[in-house]
C-alpha cells in the first residue's frame, strides 16, 4: 500500500474525530441527570473499546511502517525542510496557543488557584512563541535555538497539569476530568519525545506513537466543557503535533518512494 506523510497524519485526525463523537455520545447517555456516571453505560463500553483499538493500531502502524523508514535520531535532519505551508501552520498553530493561554490566565474555571494559572498561562504564550522554532529543526549551534525553545512546551504541560488536576482534585466524578488529564499526560509525553531529537536522545518510534495519542486524546477531550482558553490549548496542542508528525514522516520517506505494509 502506498503510504505517506499526510496519510499518518490523517490517520491520527480521523482516530481523533470518531473518538470525540464518541466522547459527546458519553457525555449525553453516560451520566444522569446529576452528573454521576450510568453503571454499566454501553457507550462508556464503546468509547473504550475503540480506545483501545486507537492504541493497538498506532502500535501496529509504527511496527509495520514507520520502523521500516529511514529515521534520523537528529533534529537537523528528521525535521528538515518542514515547507511553506506547514511553517505557516506552524504560526497559526503558535498565534492559537498563544490566545488560548491569554485566556486561559483569566479563566474562571481556574479562579482558586490565581498564581499557578497565570503562571501555566505566562508559560503557554512563551510556549506558543517557541512553537516555531521547534519545528524549524535547528539546534543552537545553528543559530535555531531548538534545544532550549523545544524544552518550553514540555515545561508549560508539566505546569498545566499540576494546574489541571489541582482544580479537579476534588471532584469525585473522574470520568468528567479523566479524559483531560490524559490528554494533557500525552501532550507532555509527546514534546518530551520531540525535545530529545534536539540533544541527541531521540526515540522516533516512540515519539511518533506518543504524536498519535497526543492529537486523539486532545481531540477527544475538547467536547467535555472546557473554557475557550482550554479548548484553544487543546485544539492548538493537538495541530501542533500533527504538524510534527507530517515532518517527522516526510523527512524519514526520503528516498523511500513505495512503502508495502506486510
Amino acid at each position: 500500500m502506498r503510504a505517506n506523510a499526510f496519510t499518518l497524519s490523517l490517520a491520527a485526525f480521523v482516530a481523533g474525530i470518531f473518538g470525540f463523537f464518541l466522547r459527546w455520545l458519553q457525555n449525553l447517555n453516560g451520566f444522569d441527570d446529576k452528573g454521576l456516571p450510568v453503571a454499566d453505560a454501553r457507550i462508556t463500553t464503546v468509547f473504550l473499546v475503540y480506545t483501545a483499538i486507537v492504541v493497538i493500531f498506532f502500535l501496529l502502524e509504527e511496527k509495520l511502517f514507520f520502523k521500516k523508514l529511514n529515521r534520523s535520531a537528529l533534529a537537523s535532519e528528521a525535521m528538515a525542510n518542514p515547507g511553506f505551508i506547514v511553517r505557516a501552520l506552524g504560526i497559526l498553530v503558535a498565534a492559537l496557543l498563544i490566545i488560548g493561554s491569554l485566556i486561559f490566565m483569566f479563566s474562571s474555571d481556574f479562579a482558586r488557584f490565581p498564581g499557578m494559572q497565570r503562571l501555566t498561562g505566562a508559560l503557554g504564550i512563551f510556549a506558543g512563541i517557541c512553537f516555531p522554532l521547534v519545528l524549524s529543526g535547528k539546534n543552537d549551534s545553528e543559530g535555531g535555538y531548538g534545544s532550549v525553545a523545544s524544552l518550553v512546551p514540555v515545561l508549560f504541560c508539566c505546569l498545566w497539569l499540576v494546574t489541571a488536576y489541582r482544580v479537579q482534585a476534588e471532584n469525585p466524578i473522574r470520568w468528567s476530568y479523566a479524559p483531560a488529564i490524559l490528554a494533557i499526560i500525552a501532550l507532555l509525553v509527546a514534546f518530551y519525545y520531540v525535545a530529545a531529537y534536539f540533544f541527541g536522545r531521540a526515540k522516533p518510534g516512540r515519539c511518533m506513537f506518543a504524536l498519535q495519542m497526543a492529537v486523539y486524546l486532545s481531540m477527544v477531550t475538547l467536547i467535555d466543557g472546557h473554557s475557550i482558553g482550554e479548548v484553544l490549548l487543546f485544539g492548538s496542542g493537538a495541530a501542533a503535533c500533527l504538524c510534527i508528525i507530517f515532518v517527522l514522516v516526510k523527512n524519514a520517506m526520503k528516498d523511500i518512494p513505495h512503502i508495502e505494509v506486510e
